[in-house]
């Protein structure tokens, strides 16, 4: 099947078809890691390479993410021309469902094929993304020096931010006896006898993968104390 979105809007004319005239197809179940889905290459899914400047839309089904979808894209690219004139699922296309009598249901290796930045939609569950989304891969340090430049009303050169990048490099403060906490040995006990010293790896979540399984469930436990009280506690 071919990659390309202009291939694909052969036919497609709702206007054109009647809807008796449609077959009535009843898309594949399966049930992966206790969650039931439709067919997927979900495996696939977990492992997939992200790159720093991908797009993903990730909702819930029917909560608003058609509109987040066109938002995200315009916002983006400022492209209306191409949003008027190319299929929403062409632009930003939907990972989860793979199944070829449909147009739309590409899988993985269309979008793998696509050039940046990409834009993709999932309806999976957070914990079976793809680990690098999660891991933040790449977390675009540069773009978020240039945002905490633009609040402090700053102006960077692009080889300030090389610098600054280059210096506030995780493998690089791990051992920089300025900031890594070694200094207050001399002075009192300090946290940083764990794997990696004081500091971590530099990513959000990681703590889950420090800590026994049973403090992760007291973890738990106890941000669900917080359910009701208008406090929210992100990872990311």
């Amino acid at each position: 099947m071919s990659s390309g979105a202009e291939t694909l809007h052969v036919s497609l004319d709702a206007k054109t078809t009647s809807k008796s005239e449609l077959p009535r197809f009843v898309l594949s179940r399966r049930v992966y890691k206790g969650v039931e889905m439709l067919e997927n290459e979900v495996e696939q899914i977990e492992v997939m390479g992200t790159r720093t400047d991908d797009i993903w839309v990730c909702s819930h089904p029917r909560s608003g993410t058609t509109l987040t979808q066109e938002l995200s894209f315009l916002i983006e690219t400022l492209d209306f021309e191409k949003a008027q004139s190319v299929y929403l699922d062409d632009r930003f296309p939907m990972i989860d469902i793979l199944d070829d009598r449909f147009p739309f249901y590409r899988g993985v290796k269309f979008i793998e094929e696509m050039s940046s930045p990409r834009f993709i939609k999932s309806h999976l569950p957070y914990f079976l993304l793809p680990e690098q989304l999660r891991q933040g891969k790449g977390r675009d340090l540069a773009g978020h020096v240039r945002k905490i430049a633009a609040f402090l009303n700053k102006k960077l050169s692009d080889d300030d931010v090389d610098r600054i990048c280059k210096h506030c490099h995780v493998d690089r403060m791990r051992t920089d006896d300025k900031v890594n906490m070694s200094y207050w040995r001399n002075i009192k006990q300090i946290n940083d006898d764990a794997d990696g010293g004081f500091i971590n790896k530099g990513k959000a979540g990681v703590w889950k993968d420090l800590l026994t399984p049973d403090i992760v469930e007291k973890i738990d436990v106890m941000l669900k104390e917080l359910d009701g009280t208008g406090l929210v506690l992100r990872e990311h």
